[in-house]
């Protein structure tokens, strides 16, 4: 099967906001694939790491969910990269 798009390794890295010298992760070696283009939503996501768990949520009506790698959520396909650290330098 070919992909529409796949944005592949990717990482988030933001500045501390108590230091500015300091960086963290956000997310890390994460790729996400169009499965199916006539599924996706004009939303923005939020994935995050809470208690062990992946959680997405769609910024467009708030509706959050448990995802695992390889979940297919909206028409795209998200396969998770190990857990970020708390902080790097």
């Amino acid at each position: 099967m070919t992909s529409a798009l796949e944005l592949a390794g990717v990482a988030c890295v933001f500045a501390s906001r108590d230091d500015a010298s300091q960086r963290y992760t956000a997310v890390r070696d994460v790729t996400l694939t169009v499965t199916d283009p006539t599924q996706l939503q004009p939303s923005e996501y939020e994935l995050v790491q809470s208690g062990g768990a992946w959680q997405l949520t769609r910024r467009l009506d708030g509706f959050t969910q448990t995802v695992v790698d390889g979940s297919v959520v909206d028409g795209f396909q998200i396969n998770l990269g190990t857990p970020p650290p708390a902080a790097t330098a």
